[in-house]
């Protein structure tokens, strides 16, 4: 199990060198900055290949699920140990207040969504809830308090909603010069996405009345 994963890790590397190569200069940061989203696509078909070879049956999905468990446990001890206190501690107070009021703002926001999701609703809020205010890594450790074997679909759902962010490299384009025209553009540009998006949670029907609370 360990080697299959180590194999999809090394193709995914060099994978997205390859791809960062290709990318334009302000995008760029796609290619490592999607490696969870490259290395599921690579898994996938590296398990397409081992379903047509038939060597599937030497995969364990409980094996797996505790491999992701130990891993997402070692990566948040890494995250913690690459923050650098004396610039935290420099700006302490604006990252404070830039922290709660941004947190009380996307709970509020992810409750009333979330409530709303049919299926595995608390899960996926608090995958997206950590996601949100932190990285990936922590939306998976706050969906493990909650669901310690990774049995909802969650887990997988977090590391494919990356590839909507590539719906957003034409926006980045479009951002990545407003630091010499000014912020006021980049906050209205943002806020006609957010009411576009509100708009298709809306025609597509996801806006509809809270399953918990």
């Amino acid at each position: 199990q360990l080697a299959v994963l180590l194999t999809t890790l090394f193709i995914t590397y060099f994978a997205c060198l390859g791809i960062k190569a290709i990318l334009p200069g302000p995008v760029k940061a796609l290619a490592f900055g999607l490696m969870f989203l490259w290395g599921i696509l690579i898994a996938m078909v590296i398990r397409l290949i081992l379903g047509k070879l038939g060597l599937t049956v030497y995969l364990d999905n409980n094996i797996q699920r505790r491999i992701t468990g130990v891993a997402v446990d070692y990566m948040i001890v890494a995250t913690l140990i690459a923050v650098k206190f004396a610039i935290v501690w420099a700006f302490i107070i604006p990252i404070t207040v830039l922290c709660v009021v941004v947190s009380i703002i996307t709970i509020l926001f992810l409750i009333y969504f979330g409530s709303r999701l049919d299926h595995f609703g608390f899960e996926r809020f608090m995958a997206i809830f950590g996601t949100c205010t932190g990285t990936g890594a922590s939306g998976l450790l706050l969906l493990r308090i909650v669901d310690p074997e990774f049995r909802s679909p969650a887990a997988q759902e977090l590391g494919l909603m990356n590839a909507f962010t590539l719906l957003l490299v034409p926006t980045m384009l479009i951002l990545s010069p407003l630091p010499k025209i000014g912020i006021l553009p980049g906050l209205l540009l943002s806020a006609g996405i957010i009411v576009l998006c509100l708009i298709l949670l809306k025609v597509f029907k996801f806006w509809g009345k809270p399953n918990w609370s």
